[in-house]
């Protein structure tokens, strides 16, 4: 059940990716709570003949910089299986939705309340 709902606040994340940040200014009531990327230094990653250690952070009502801190942490962390839970902040749940090379290349972090960050591997 819990993974489910962290596998909900993923798939919302990545949905939301796509609406970039709220113009300045926007009279919009939930212009704050518009999922903003950033950019994180992590693990080393390889997918075929694509490797890098940069990752894309989708975020929401939480900071860049406390996202990039847990990003750069969790991306090195073992992972062998989708829905793998990892440990992550105090009182969030965790998960791997696709570990690359035995890494978590692409997971998701969640907290209630629509709270969370998700991360996978910048390719460009």
């Amino acid at each position: 059940m819990i993974k489910l709902a962290v596998f909900a606040l993923l798939v919302s994340l990545a949905v939301g990716a796509g609406t970039g940040q709220a113009r300045p200014g926007a009279s919009s009531p939930t212009a704050s709570k518009v999922i903003t990327p950033c950019i994180a230094t992590g693990a080393s990653w390889r997918r075929g003949t694509r490797r890098g250690n940069k990752y894309v952070i989708t975020r929401r009502n939480v900071t860049c910089a406390f996202a990039k801190t847990w990003v750069t942490r969790l991306s090195g962390r073992r992972a062998t299986r989708p829905a793998q839970s990892i440990p992550g902040p105090r009182g969030w749940i965790c998960i791997v939705t696709a570990p690359y090379a035995g890494r978590a290349a692409i997971g998701a972090c969640g907290r209630g309340s629509g709270t969370g960050f998700a991360w996978g591997p910048k390719f460009s």
